[in-house]
């Protein structure tokens, strides 16, 4: 039986770097923001303006640490790495344009290149695990409100895990994600 959060939590995925501008594929690949990233993140840490935050944890990565010390610095929290947060590693497609990926696959726009795996990549179950890993210790007993600030791979794990449907998120882009009547929806902030 695989396991859940035992709580509503905040997610935010990391703002754009040049390698989501040129339409790559960024993985393992540590990657600042670009420009428009820190924009993104700053317009990100005003959409939470109003949003209670008791402690934000985020990936180590580059472009999610700095996006998470944009919305830090706003809301005058300190920043709690966790590992177990890095984004999925996508073995020799690290790197790759998508275009090439399709291409190589014989993928069409508009199709999801998602359940496409290079033989070396981290599996789908690895990753989400140890994402609902760090989830789960970072809200047990507390009832801090917490942001988790991390990537987009990882986001459409959970909301499938959760939801049962792969959901995507754009570039600094807030949700909250609560369960209601039994059943996980996630809104965007």
């Amino acid at each position: 039986m695989k396991s859940y959060p035992p709580r509503n939590f905040l997610y935010l995925r990391h703002g754009q770097t040049e390698w989501n501008r040129q339409g790559r594929m960024q993985g393992a690949t540590d990657i600042p923001l670009n420009e428009t990233g820190r924009d993104q993140a700053r317009e990100a840490a005003g959409r939470l303006t109003d949003t209670h935050i008791d402690r934000i944890i985020a990936s180590p990565m580059l472009r999610a640490a700095e996006t998470a010390d944009i919305v830090a610095q706003t809301k005058s929290l300190p920043v709690t790495h966790d590992d177990r947060l890095k984004e999925r590693f996508f073995g020799a497609y690290d790197g790759m344009l998508l275009s090439e990926i399709r291409e190589q696959h014989g993928v069409g726009d508009g199709v999801s290149i998602w359940s496409l795996n290079s033989p070396e990549a981290e599996p789908l179950e690895v990753a989400l695990n140890r994402t609902i890993d760090s989830l789960c210790e970072h809200l047990a007993d507390t009832d801090d409100q917490v942001l988790f600030v991390a990537h987009g791979a990882l986001f459409t794990l959970l909301t499938e895990h959760l939801f049962s449907v792969r959901m995507q998120s754009a570039n600094a882009t807030p949700y909250c994600v609560f369960k209601e009547e039994g059943v996980w929806r996630a809104h965007e902030i």
